[in-house]
């Protein structure tokens, strides 16, 4: 590999050049490994739909075809809608939402009210994990959306 322009990794700071391209070999391996995986597995799904007329998920979803499908303006209303309905009868978003706002106006800060998230066990809905900053900072701006909503 020819480098003009000298690198440095952050996270190893004494690889050289021949370690940096030992890692980038690797790395093109892998994406290789994982495009021949994701072409058996599309012809896997393909071979089903031809022969059965559907493909069955391991979780349980039927899959009729691949492909870009267009999805008509009515059906991605109805979704919307249902994202918007599920997030609405989230009873964990519910506590969440109350208790950021109480910890919001008692004058805490992000970071502040993460910390407190996370040390009271509260977990985000798709991960099921702590809190991190962001998804803080998104919950906020959502209730303030709400509040100002409602005011």
């Amino acid at each position: 590999m020819d480098i003009k322009v000298p690198f440095k990794a952050c996270d190893m700071p004494t690889a050289d050049n021949f370690t940096i391209n030992i890692f980038a070999t690797f790395a093109e391996r892998e994406v290789g490994m994982i495009r021949e995986r994701t072409k058996g597995a599309l012809g896997v799904i393909k071979n089903n739909i031809q022969r059965d007329g559907f493909h069955l998920s391991k979780a349980g979803n039927k899959i009729t075809s691949l492909g870009i499908n267009e999805i008509s303006d009515e059906h991605r209303l109805m979704g919307l809608k249902a994202i918007k309905e599920k997030k609405d009868n989230n009873a964990n978003l519910k506590i969440a939402k109350a208790f950021a706002m109480l910890l919001k106006e008692n004058g805490m800060n992000f970071v502040q009210i993460t910390k407190m998230f996370n040390e009271n066990g509260l977990r985000h809905r798709h991960v099921k994990t702590i809190f991190t900053h962001l998804q803080e900072g998104c919950l906020i701006a959502y209730i303030c959306k709400k509040s100002s909503n409602i005011n």
